[in-house]
């Protein structure tokens, strides 16, 4: 059986990856395995990071993943695959996304609980506005010729989001499937995620009316992003200095 597929993952935790990769190893079909090894901060970014290998994939397909995914069953990534093949030579597709205005949809077993989100779960494939990091791919080809932009997104978010964004834009497709693989860590917005919002609706400015995504949501437009940035950096500040959780 021929390889089609790849899977890049960058890694801070040799524990979480090792895990990951037994995990992996018990899939039904045949993958390849990018690993980075970040634990030395090799990389500045994922956009970086995940820049400095396209070049070097062979395979139709690539995903990229976190460390900290988990596949419940052993046909997972072949079931995830299959639903790859349906989409468009630049589509993407993922396993948790957010719809227009706010609305997240998704199969993962654990998601970030966060306030004014209500998760909708969904069978099938299902067209969205922007994907969550977690896992997410395409054809190698698209990545090839559309590389992350490391300039906008030059910490570890919102590079997904972009990228599906500027897919939009030039009408192409969105998706998220329902392949329940299990993330493990709900993941936290910092200051560098609230910033670089706010430059990535700076880009968007009057190209899209909204930006959603599986973390917070905006008018890309004056003032309401900058109004939106200082709302949320300081519930952020207000949760470190009163030991409140963060939410978007």
């Amino acid at each position: 059986m021929k390889t089609i597929i790849s899977i890049v993952c960058c890694y801070n935790d040799i524990k979480q990856f090792n895990e990951f990769e037994d995990n992996l190893k018990k899939q039904t079909i045949l993958y390849k395995l990018v690993a980075l090894d970040n634990t030395k901060r090799k990389y500045s970014s994922c956009s970086k990071a995940y820049n400095s290998v396209i070049s070097e994939i062979k395979t139709k397909y690539v995903i990229y993943s976190h460390q900290d995914i988990r596949f419940q069953s052993n046909d997972q990534l072949e079931k995830f695959l299959n639903y790859m093949k349906r989409i468009g030579r630049d589509d993407l597709i993922g396993i948790a996304g957010c719809k227009f205005h706010k609305q997240i949809i998704t199969s993962l077993n654990q998601i970030r609980n966060i306030k004014g989100f209500f998760p909708q779960f969904h069978n099938g494939m299902c067209e969205c506005e922007t994907l969550d990091e977690c896992f997410f791919g395409g054809h190698t080809e698209y990545f090839q010729k559309h590389n992350f932009d490391e300039n906008l997104c030059n910490s570890w978010h919102l590079y997904a989001v972009d990228r599906c964004l500027e897919t939009r834009v030039y009408s192409n497709k969105v998706y998220v499937c329902d392949v329940p693989i299990i993330h493990l860590s709900p993941g936290k917005p910092d200051i560098k995620y609230n910033i670089n919002f706010y430059r990535l609706c700076k880009k968007y400015d009057k190209i899209v009316p909204y930006i959603s995504t599986t973390c917070g949501n905006s008018y890309p437009f004056f003032p309401l992003r900058l109004i939106t940035l200082l709302h949320r950096v300081f519930k952020y500040y207000s949760g470190v200095l009163y030991g409140k959780k963060f939410l978007s």
